[in-house]
């Protein structure tokens, strides 16, 4: 199939297209591209159209200028072979509207989904991501200690709520920020989460929604998903202490998964975590599939202009790292 390149600012007509070409991606939804908007992002779409000038492999595109750095990010790359002209065209694009740093992510992105060596200073890193299928019964798929934990939870009587009250993404924000101190206590790299607005955006746009595991009014554990028409993502977690004693993280994954199948989802995708982490088991136990993926960030642009923007950006975060390169220590 001969296929040409093609990018340009998002439309109703495109993003409509693009949508309907992935109803399983969650990070291809006009909902989700409203909440980057908001956020002050330049959201374009770009990809190959077949002869009919239908698109046959498509993306968002997430343009962000900082004095001099003007960065490009790509959350769910799709399955494209090395000699699609998507990359040449990519690259060519970058040259044109002056990007200084390009970041292709997997998110969501299908089983198979490669990124080719086509520029220089790239930084590869591995990344798995796992994926419930929710045709059948998700129960059936449980290990054991799932099933357990599942079922402690329920006769403790927790239940699950759905909200996208801004109260619940507070609660959210900081059960993620307890999980994530017990996941470096074990010795794993994590960082504190802060950004409220960027969630707040996609719940805002009705692409994404909290659901939450509640017992007498506390909130123990909490999921932000995703959705896309048929299939939805869980985009980040937290639970309580109290909530891990509990099983309500199990409890909940377990009753968004049914939720979801009973509206029609064919497909729960759980996220990444690395590989033999307790995240990885957490969520591999659902009987999810793990799938390899890749994630790569290289610097594009002239020369003069990447230093100059890495400098400008150390002396905001780190004058003394500077100061000591520019003496050579």
């Amino acid at each position: 199939m001969i296929c040409n390149f093609f990018a340009h600012a998002l439309t109703h007509d495109t993003g409509l297209e693009l949508e309907n070409l992935q109803p399983y991606n969650p990070f291809a939804t006009a909902s989700y591209f409203s909440a980057k908007s908001r956020l002050g992002l330049d959201v374009w779409i770009a990809g190959t159209r077949g002869l009919h000038g239908r698109i046959t492999a498509g993306c968002g595109l997430l343009f962000r200028r900082e004095g001099l750095r003007h960065s490009l990010e790509i959350v769910s790359l799709p399955c494209l072979p090395a000699t699609s002209p998507f990359w040449p065209g990519l690259l060519e694009l970058c040259r044109r509207r002056g990007v200084t740093q390009l970041a292709l992510g997997t998110f969501a992105s299908p089983a198979g989904t490669t990124i080719p060596s086509f520029a220089q200073n790239e930084t590869r890193r591995d990344r798995c991501e796992f994926v419930l299928d929710l045709l059948g019964d998700p129960a059936s798929r449980l290990r054991s200690n799932h099933r357990r934990n599942v079922k402690k939870a329920q006769q403790l009587g927790v239940e699950m709520q759905r909200s996208r009250s801004v109260d619940a993404l507070s609660a959210h924000l900081t059960l993620m920020n307890q999980s994530m101190a017990r996941r470096r206590e074990r010795g794993e790299s994590v960082e504190a989460v802060t950004l409220l607005s960027d969630r707040l955006a996609l719940i805002e746009s009705g692409s994404g929604e909290l659901f939450q595991a509640v017992l007498n009014g506390a909130v123990l554990s909490s999921v932000l998903v995703l959705h896309g028409s048929s299939g939805s993502y869980y985009q980040s977690a937290g639970t309580t202490p109290d909530g891990m004693a509990r099983g309500a993280s199990h409890f909940l994954v377990h009753c968004i998964s049914n939720h979801l199948r009973d509206n029609g989802a064919t497909m729960f995708g759980l996220g990444g975590a690395d590989p033999g982490s307790s995240l990885a088991r957490f969520k591999s136990d659902f009987g999810a599939t793990a799938i390899p993926l890749q994630a790569m960030i290289c610097e594009t642009g002239p020369q003069w202009k990447r230093t100059t923007s890495q400098a400008i950006a150390l002396a905001r975060s780190a004058p003394t790292r500077l100061q000591a390169l520019m003496r050579n220590d």
